[in-house]
């Protein structure tokens, strides 16, 4: 290999690597311009190493690589309690390796190809993904039914119909009745609500009780599953 071949394919993984690297840094991800790039060109040197010596296998090293980046796309992913980050970035530097790998080997036009293939993936293919995924979990979630009583004095109880309808309002979610019934002791009164939740949101029970527990005349408070 000549050094004139050498230039042309490094700078070539430079800015393949760049131009995948550009959008992941512009949502702000782990693996930004620079990693994607240093991968792009590190796979690159790697494989054009083994054709500056007469004896490497550029398939061997080229086998190396896709071992090395897998190891280093698990180091972006991370996890955070039921949900799992980073594995569209790890997919990335792995697709970002396979552009050095061609751009290596010559064939250059592959190798945008393949560039453009990895921004559309990322780009074109986001909106569809997240359009797909909100109406799968409207299909999946299914109506939650919440009761929430309060007990609380004859005076309070405008205040606490009207604080429970203004809480309801904030979460979103949706008031399907209210009513209040007379307790077996005078002066006081129940305040039952039923909330319609699309699926389970206990913390958000847990939030307006609690909130309503503090008031004055309250005496009771608590919430259940329908």
């Amino acid at each position: 290999m000549v050094l004139k071949d050498f230039l042309i394919r490094i700078i070539t993984a430079f800015i393949l690597g760049m131009a995948v690297g550009l959008e992941r840094q512009y949502r702000q991800r782990m693996a930004g311009v620079r990693t994607n790039v240093l991968v792009c060109v590190g796979s690159c040197l790697f494989v054009m190493f083994s054709s500056l010596e007469t004896t490497g296998d550029r398939t061997r090293i080229a086998s190396q690589v896709v071992t090395g980046v897998g190891f280093l796309g698990g180091g972006v992913i991370l996890r955070e309690g039921f949900n799992v980050r980073g594995l569209n970035t790890a997919a990335t530097l792995w697709c970002t390796a396979a552009v050095g790998v061609l751009t290596s080997s010559g064939y250059i036009l592959y190798a945008i190809i393949s560039a453009l293939i990895v921004v559309i993936s990322n780009t074109a293919l986001r909106p569809i993904a997240r359009k797909m995924y909100n109406i799968e979990n409207n299909v999946i979630d299914e109506e939650v039914v919440y009761e929430i009583n309060i007990k609380c004095s004859e005076q309070q109880e405008f205040h606490i119909r009207s604080l429970l309808m203004h809480m309801v309002t904030e979460e979103k979610i949706l008031l399907s009745n209210l009513e209040s019934n007379d307790t077996e002791i005078p002066g006081k009164v129940w305040v039952k609500a039923n909330i319609l939740s699309m699926g389970k949101n206990d913390m958000c029970m847990e939030r307006i009780v609690s909130r309503i527990s503090l008031e004055s005349g309250v005496s009771a408070a608590g919430w259940e599953i329908d």
